[in-house]
């Protein structure tokens, strides 16, 4: 019985371990994103939903539930416009729902990530440099 728990504690550990990386990679594509899209007084509102999107879309990907309100901005496009150079970051909250946890009192998992990058404020993949 002992082995069994082991065993399955194991698996559930590794299904946590799973949505940990899909939701840092989610936060790794919302900050890539936000640091090169151009932030200007008519767009903030359109720039902040298209980060959003991306964090949502690449964490379906990975079969994982996030939604917009678990996704946060520092800073919020719609409060204000980075300056060029400062850091922008991206941070994504869900909670795991554990497989087996309820065995010992622990029916969900907070994990989060958060990716922090440089604001440049154009998009200079397409510019051949």
């Amino acid at each position: 019985m002992i082995m069994l728990s082991f065993v399955v504690g194991a698996v559930d550990l590794g299904y946590a371990y799973q949505h940990y990386g899909v939701v840092l990679n989610s936060s790794r594509e919302g900050a890539r994103l936000y640091s090169r899209l151009p932030c200007t007084g008519s767009n903030r509102l359109a720039l902040r939903n298209a980060i959003i999107d991306a964090v949502v879309t690449e964490a379906g990907g990975g079969r994982i539930n996030v939604r917009d309100q678990d996704v946060i901005l520092s800073p919020d496009p719609a409060s204000g416009c980075p300056t060029e150079g400062s850091p922008v970051d991206v941070q994504v909250r869900i909670r795991y729902e554990s497989q087996f946890g309820e065995l010992i009192g622990v029916d969900t998992i907070p994990i989060s990530a958060s990716t922090s990058m440089v604001y440049y404020g154009t998009d200079i993949s397409q510019s051949g440099s």
